[in-house]
């Protein structure tokens, strides 16, 4: 199995080539390199784009691949990938929801025996600033989130077997910025679905407690002082990141919390 997005490409050889790497190395998932093109026309490899994934090239273990993906070693998306479809048996995509890579890859990777990754570039990946992962509402913000809770949960239930402190430290950070940026942007504009006091008030306390188990010297500065506004001068928060948005972005596209993580 492979999957393609509408605007993206696949070079001509894609499937041979991994193909015959699974089938020479005996292996359930195949991995190779992809580009990214910023360009709205006809898409081809020039040699100046920005290659991904970053690990090497090479035969891997269930363990060592979940490991690379909360690494960022390799990336969550599915295309770019070539699966023997045992491995979605009894694995489906989240129904009505965005963000469904992030809740599916991980779970893909743990069925895995054997994964093996190729150097070459095979997929060209369009870039786009009003693509799904460009262009953020609050909806798509909590299912990026609820993504990434249900990816924490198998982190937890699976260490220290697989995944250790370090990993279960960056994905509870992660799931603290998130819940900043939701927070934040359920003030900003106007047309955007509505929220409640009362459910404000929940991802205000959820954030109030995860900031208090992080350990503040791996929190950037711009996280902590999010983290005290929202916990003793919220309104001020609140007009902080409105100001943000309006400023750094105005189109509805900003998302402060993200440029703080850089």
């Amino acid at each position: 199995m492979a999957f393609l997005d509408s605007d993206d490409a696949y070079e001509t050889n894609y499937i041979e080539k991994m193909l015959t790497a699974l089938s020479q190395n005996g292996a359930d998932l195949a991995v190779c390199r992809y580009a990214i093109e910023k360009t709205s026309k006809t898409m081809a490899q020039l040699g100046n784009e920005t290659i991904i994934p970053p690990i090497k090239e090479g035969i891997y273990t269930r363990e060592e691949m979940l490991r690379a993906l909360i690494d960022d070693e390799i990336n969550h998306n599915v295309w770019n990938k070539l699966y023997c479809a045992s491995l979605w048996k009894d694995i489906r995509f989240p129904d009505g929801h965005f963000f469904e890579d992030i809740d599916t890859t991980y779970r893909i990777l743990n069925n895995c025996k054997r994964i093996i990754v190729i150097d070459d570039v095979l997929y060209m990946y369009r870039k786009r600033n009003n693509s799904i992962t460009g262009y953020r509402t609050n909806n798509k913000r909590y299912d990026s989130t609820l993504a990434c809770s249900h990816l924490e949960s198998f982190i937890e239930a699976n260490s220290p077997r697989v995944f250790t402190t370090k990993h279960l430290y960056k994905i509870r950070k992660i799931r603290l910025y998130q819940l900043i940026s939701i927070y934040g942007h359920l003030f900003c504009f106007s047309d955007e679905q509505s929220w409640k006091y009362a459910e404000a008030q929940k991802i205000r306390n959820q954030i109030i407690e995860r900031s208090k188990k992080l350990d503040i010297r791996h929190i950037s500065f711009e996280i902590l002082i999010c983290c005290w506004l929202i916990r003793y001068i919220p309104g001020v928060f609140q007009a902080f990141f409105s100001f943000v948005c309006y400023i750094f972005d105005g189109l509805r596209k900003a998302d402060p919390i993200k440029k703080m993580r850089r």
